[in-house]
């Protein structure tokens, strides 16, 4: 519910590629209203977290791990068969080499957190 009286109102819209709108009286200026009703349909730019790419997988010695092409950065870590978290690492588009070289031969879930939500794949190390 809005005051009758005048003052301003904030809007807020959730981030897309490109968006954009206008508020104006109905008629132009010369019809001044006291009320009004917008409907705003806010866009969202359909991703999937779980497009995440990993390879190679199997890993020895590193695994990488490509991000979609609209995440910059996320954090990944790395749980061992008991639920142990065994490698935390921040990684971005630029820097997104994970080694591996200090695990166990076996089977990991990788879990890739961003801003947007989780994504898990299974590593096997070899």
């Amino acid at each position: 519910m809005f005051s009758a009286s005048a003052g301003s109102i904030n809007l807020a819209c959730s981030r897309a590629s490109s968006a954009s709108f206008s508020l104006a009286p109905h008629g132009g200026s010369a019809n001044a209203v006291t009320t009004a009703s917008y409907a705003v349909t806010l866009a969202n730019t359909e991703f999937v977290l779980d497009d995440f790419k990993m390879f190679p997988n199997p890993a020895k010695a590193s695994t990488t791990i490509e991000l979609p092409s609209n995440i910059d950065k996320a954090v990944v870590k790395i749980y061992d068969n008991l639920g142990r978290v065994v490698k935390n690492k921040s990684i971005t588009n630029l820097d997104s080499l994970v080694s591996t070289s200090d695990l166990t031969t076996g089977s990991y879930l990788v879990v890739v957190r961003t801003d947007y939500g989780n994504a898990t794949k299974t590593l096997l190390v070899e």
